[in-house]
């Protein structure tokens, strides 16, 4: 899934929540699984290397799959969750509810680049028959349903926040649905 869509997602669940700091929480619960990735890419770019040896090479490597199952893993993110019920600390479970959230759908949509969603406890890969973003895994017909999904958040997200700068970032993650898939087809 892409990031944009854990986002929203997380958005659209701190509606749910109420109290100071819940939604803010919740955001980072929500982006917190993509952030080594994002960093990798960044390293991998300023190191020269080519998307072939980022992905197919040092993508695999232990210094970045270690950091992506700390911030993966279901079992880390479920203690958090009960440890900020027991607390009675919402910003907590907002965080931890979000994260799963990511997990769960990131087990989903990752066909043969999956996380290893169990860490510490394992380094079991779950194969999803599907893939979010490899054609020859139903890519296809899951991109329409992400982008549905995506503008359909970034809209109610948009009649919840009055916020004219929070209003522009979701009309430009609601771009992306449509702009992205064009790229594609140019590509």
């Amino acid at each position: 899934m892409m990031t944009q869509t854990h986002l929203l997602m997380g958005s659209s669940l701190a509606l749910r929540f109420k109290g100071r700091g819940l939604p803010q929480a919740a955001l980072i619960g929500a982006a917190l699984p993509d952030l080594p990735m994002y960093i990798f890419v960044v390293v991998s770019r300023l190191q020269g290397w080519s998307r072939h040896e980022m992905w197919r090479d040092y993508y695999w490597r232990d210094g970045l799959q270690t950091p992506m199952g700390w911030v993966n893993s279901i079992p880390i993110f479920a203690a958090i969750l009960l440890l900020g019920l027991a607390l009675k600390r919402p910003w907590i479970w907002a965080f931890a509810a979000a994260a799963l959230l990511h997990c769960f759908t990131d087990l989903a949509l990752h066909h043969n680049d999956g996380h290893m969603h169990f860490y510490p406890f394992s380094d079991f890969r779950f194969v999803s028959p599907i893939s979010y973003w490899d054609t020859r895994h139903h890519a296809g017909w899951w991109r329409p349903v992400e982008a549905v999904m995506g503008l359909t958040l970034s809209l109610l997200l948009m009649r919840h926040y009055k916020s004219w700068w929070l209003r522009g970032l979701l009309a430009i993650a609601a771009l992306a649905y449509v702009v992205l898939p064009l790229l594609h087809f140019w590509h």
